[in-house]
């Protein structure tokens, strides 16, 4: 009898499993949310104008942008980033300059950097990146300004 029911219980386990991978194959498994539009909601929602406004987001590998231009510009509509009435980036211009600092200081998080080879500031895992134009000269030639932040 005990075999029976290790066999059943065996048996049970399996056709469990194979149900369930059936399912995500034609059903679909829970959908993740999109990351960067629930970012922008969250910096929208929490006032956060320059995280709305100039820090820009990695939608895709090919692909950076700030949340008012995913939410402004129509060819971005597919990554569902809603605009935000209560954050105006129309003095921030909206774009990835900083415009009230113009300087490259390390006690502002700024630093100067070698860029990558897209001439941006090179990432660091866990912190956002802004690219700075700032009014003071790099040290080395090549170097770029990146302010990052968490």
């Amino acid at each position: 009898m005990k075999n029976k029911t290790l066999v059943l219980a065996i048996i049970f386990v399996l056709v469990l499993v194979v149900a369930s991978v059936v399912y995500v194959f034609f059903v679909g498994g829970p959908e993740k949310p999109d990351s960067v539009s629930v970012q922008c909601e969250f910096a929208c929602e929490s006032g956060q104008e320059n995280a709305f406004c100039i820090v820009e987001r990695t939608v895709n590998e090919n692909l950076k942008a700030t949340c008012y231009e995913l939410a402004t510009k129509s060819q971005y509509s597919q990554y569902n980033v809603a605009t935000c009435s209560e954050i105006s980036c129309e003095s921030s211009g909206g774009s990835s300059t900083q415009e009230d600092d113009k300087t490259c200081v390390s006690g502002l998080n700024s630093e100067w950097v070698d860029a990558d080879e897209n001439e941006e500031c090179p990432e660091r895992e866990g912190m956002f990146v802004i690219k700075r134009s700032p009014s003071d000269e790099p040290s080395v030639s090549g170097q770029i300004c990146c302010f990052y932040y968490d």
